[in-house]
């Protein structure tokens, strides 16, 4: 997928600013620190967990990750496990001898949209029209770049 087409460029760089503003701790997500409290934390509502390298879903099935150093999704089988304490700025890393298998964006997309949309919905409520400043600041540009991905994925108007 082209970089200005990833949504989850902007999604990843919405939520860090959420963290340190503290809105994801106010929707009900639990900061989970990392083994000796080294690098960034993770936070998890439900079976969705957010961390800086990326994010993982599980459902019954399986979990599905999305690695943001590569910008792509992975399916793991539900026996294997993401590994919080192996996590490096190249590779959110899971557990075991997993084989995950690449996910198709568009797939993964739709798998995560009605959560990112439900958070969307829950911020604008809390904070009103806050993602059109955030969106006008941003100060790295290989994420300015996906911001009209980002929009359409949440149906903002441009």
């Amino acid at each position: 997928m082209n970089q200005t087409q990833n949504p989850m460029t902007v999604q990843m760089w919405l939520w860090g600013l959420d963290a340190i503003r503290g809105d994801l701790a106010a929707r009900g997500f639990h900061k989970l620190y990392r083994p000796n409290n080294t690098e960034s934390s993770v936070y998890q509502l439900e079976q969705l967990h957010l961390h800086g390298y990326g994010i993982w879903l599980e459902d019954t099935e399986q979990t599905l990750v999305y690695r943001r150093p590569s910008k792509n999704w992975y399916a793991l089988p539900k026996s294997a496990k993401v590994c919080i304490e192996h996590f490096t700025q190249n590779n959110l890393a899971w557990c075991d001898d997993a084989r995950p298998r690449a996910v198709p964006h568009a797939q993964a997309l739709g798998v995560i949209r009605p959560m990112i949309l439900e958070y969307e919905n829950w911020l604008a409520a809390r904070h009103g029209n806050i993602r059109e400043a955030q969106l006008k600041n941003i100060p790295n540009q290989k994420v300015r770049r996906a911001v009209a991905a980002w929009q359409d994925f949440v149906r903002i108007p441009t």
